[in-house]
């Protein structure tokens, strides 16, 4: 999730919140990253919204199997020229003509800020199954992010939670 080249944006990062939506709209949760100005990008604050739904056993309407991520609508990051890690520019040579001609190539990086650009969810027909593989990641990185960091946030505040190791810990209802 968070590689190498990640970490020195991430040293910008000033705040992390959570909203969520208001009763008489979709319910969803809503990732505010507040960043102070730095060399990577323009934007100051990146959001990441996730749509969820109930899911109702279709043998009981009573009983709920919990919710369930259904969509995530991520923002445009600015980034400032030549400082975007979530692509690679590489120059390739090719001599079809008898010649050396340099063209540029992009590849996409897999890292942290790919989560706000995910593909799309269409409303007919499927995903490929690249495309599933990256938006299923995406929904764990945002329940990851709601389960671990949201809501164990006083902990990371307090120096109860302090590796990575700390994330299957139960803070719940201490004395």
């Amino acid at each position: 999730m968070i590689q190498k080249y990640d970490e020195p944006i991430l040293n910008f990062l000033s705040d992390v919140s959570l909203t969520f939506s208001k009763p008489s709209r979709p319910v969803s949760y809503t990732f505010e990253f507040c960043f102070l100005p730095n060399p990577y990008f323009k934007t100051e604050v990146l959001t990441k919204r996730y749509i969820i739904k109930s899911k109702p056993d279709s043998n009981d309407p009573f009983f709920s199997w919990g919710w369930e991520i259904q969509d995530g609508k991520g923002c445009k990051i600015d980034w400032r020229r030549g400082k975007d890690v979530t692509v690679t520019t590489t120059q390739s040579h090719t001599a079809a003509t008898g010649q050396v001609e340099t063209q540029l190539r992009v590849v996409p990086n897999a890292e942290f800020f790919n989560i706000f650009s995910p593909p799309e969810i269409p409303t007919i027909g499927k995903l490929e199954p690249r495309e599933d593989a990256i938006l299923d990641e995406d929904f764990e990185i945002g329940q990851t992010l709601h389960d671990n960091v949201i809501l164990k946030s006083i902990y990371y505040y307090t120096g109860e939670v302090n590796g990575a190791y700390d994330f299957g810990k139960d803070y719940g209802n201490r004395k």
